[in-house]
C-alpha cells in the first residue's frame, strides 16, 4: 500500500475508526481494564502511523493492526509483570437491547437477568482454558474473525488454530455439562 503524506494520514485514521470498537475490546480483553485498554490502543496507532508504509496489503487491516494491538498489549503486560490472557464476553447494551418487544419491564428484566446469568458461565469456562485455547477462541468465535486472520494476528500456523479452536469448542461443551 504506497499511499504518502495526508492521504496516508487519513486512510489510516477511517480504518483505525472503523475497527476501533474491535481493537478496544481486543486490548481489553488483554489487559482487562478499559481506562488501560484506551490508552494501549492510542500507542497502537501511534505504531500503526510510524509503520503504515510497510503495511502491503497482503492480510486484512484487522489482521495488522489486531496484531500491533496485541503485541503494545502483551508488552504492558510484561512491563506490569502481570500474567493475565485475553477473556473478552461479548454481551453489551445493544445485545442486551435486542430483547424483541417485551410485554413488561418484569419480562426485560428476566431476559437481563438471564443474559448477565450466561455471560458468567461462560466467563467462568473460559477462565478455565489454557490462554492460548482462550485466545483462539474469543479471536474465532467473540470477533468473527477467520482462521487464516487469527493465525496472523497470533503468528502461529493456521492449522493450529483448527486443533486449538477444537479443543476450546470441546472444553466448553464439556464445562458446560458440569465440568471437563
Amino acid at each position: 500500500m504506497k499511499l504518502n503524506g495526508d492521504r496516508s494520514s487519513e486512510l489510516l485514521c477511517r480504518l483505525i475508526e472503523e475497527h476501533r470498537a474491535t481493537l478496544l475490546r481486543l486490548a481489553r480483553g488483554i489487559v482487562h481494564s478499559h481506562s488501560d485498554a484506551e490508552d494501549l490502543l492510542q500507542e497502537a496507532s501511534l505504531r500503526m502511523f510510524h509503520s503504515f508504509s510497510r503495511f502491503r496489503g497482503e492480510s486484512k487491516f484487522i489482521t495488522w493492526s489486531g496484531r500491533i494491538v496485541m503485541n503494545v498489549s502483551f508488552d504492558h503486560l510484561r512491563r506490569k509483570n502481570k500474567k493475565r490472557t485475553v477473556r473478552t464476553i461479548r454481551i453489551g447494551y445493544s445485545d442486551w437491547m435486542a430483547v424483541e418487544d417485551p410485554k413488561s419491564v418484569e419480562e426485560l428484566r428476566e431476559k437481563l437477568s438471564e443474559e448477565i446469568e450466561q455471560t458468567r458461565l461462560l466467563s467462568k469456562i473460559l477462565s478455565r482454558l489454557s490462554p492460548e485455547h482462550r485466545q483462539v477462541l474469543e479471536l474465532r468465535y467473540l470477533e468473527g474473525l477467520s482462521q487464516q486472520e487469527v493465525a496472523n494476528i497470533l503468528g502461529i500456523p493456521i492449522g493450529i488454530v483448527g486443533t486449538r479452536s477444537l479443543y476450546a469448542r470441546r472444553y466448553t461443551r464439556n464445562g458446560h455439562n458440569g465440568g471437563p
